[in-house]
């Protein structure tokens, strides 16, 4: 688990009705502000690329984050220097385990482990991280980059709790995204204890949590209604995948 000063738990709590017949959702307030741009290519034959620029505002406390544009993934180069810049901590949770790293900035600026280490790991497709910024205000990040329309890339959920986003540079709709997986389907029960569920960090530090009630919805434990939510780009979620089904690969 993080140190003291780290506000999320890595454990996010359960819904308290384990049974549940009526339907949901959840939307997530003021986590991470953005404002985006797609500049669309002609239509021609080829495979046109879309140059995308998004500006994230980075809440003050602790969120959970995922890049927003398809990037080199290693917080030892491009990615982590921009982070340098805006957060003070990252931690970084081992899809569907409990093993955690933490990281902090040397007097280089360079972001390190819990024994000094340079951190030299790619983060994998799709994978988010806790992030911690300590200043009072909020700090705006800049992402640019290219998204080939016709490339397509996977997201891996593992069994167990994963921390995930979508950066493929467009909002994704929770009631949608996992609907036509390439591997694998969410884990539907009324008990939540046996069901896939995702769960949302709110900027108060509350959680908002979906469960698979049946094998086309989501719904939200708290107001019992069709999930609208919209993850947007840089925003991340807690998925947690039952065991005993197999990864679900998700292509965006």
């Amino acid at each position: 688990h993080p140190s003291a000063h780290c506000i999320v738990d890595l454990h996010p709590p359960r819904v308290q009705t384990t049974r549940m017949k009526h339907t949901l959702m959840a939307c997530l307030s003021g986590c991470a502000a953005l404002t985006f741009g797609l500049w669309l290519p002609s239509a021609r034959g080829e495979e046109p690329s879309i140059p995308a620029t998004f500006t994230i505002e980075l809440a003050a406390g602790t969120s959970l984050f995922c890049p927003p544009l398809p990037t080199e993934g290693y917080l030892d180069g491009a990615l982590g220097h921009q982070l340098a810049g805006a957060v003070d901590k990252i931690v970084l949770r081992s899809p569907g385990s409990t093993n955690i790293v933490q990281l902090h900035l040397d007097a280089n600026r360079a972001w390190v482990d819990e024994s000094n280490a340079p951190y030299r790991r790619p983060l994998e497709p799709g994978q988010g991280f806790i992030i911690t910024r300590q200043a009072k205000t909020p700090a705006s990040l800049v992402f640019t980059g290219e998204v080939t329309a016709a490339q397509t890339k996977t997201i891996t959920i593992t069994e167990g709790m994963n921390i995930i986003g979508f950066p493929g540079g467009q909002p994704v709709a929770m009631a949608t995204a996992f609907e036509s997986p390439a591997t694998g389907r969410p884990v539907a029960s009324y008990d939540e204890t046996e069901a896939d569920t995702m769960a949302f960090l709110n900027a108060d530090g509350s959680w908002r949590r979906l469960l698979r009630l049946t094998d086309q919805a989501w719904y939200d434990a708290r107001t019992l209604t069709n999930t609208t939510l919209v993850l947007q780009p840089g925003q991340a979620i807690y998925f947690e995948r039952q065991p005993g089904h197999g990864p679900l690969h998700i292509s965006y």
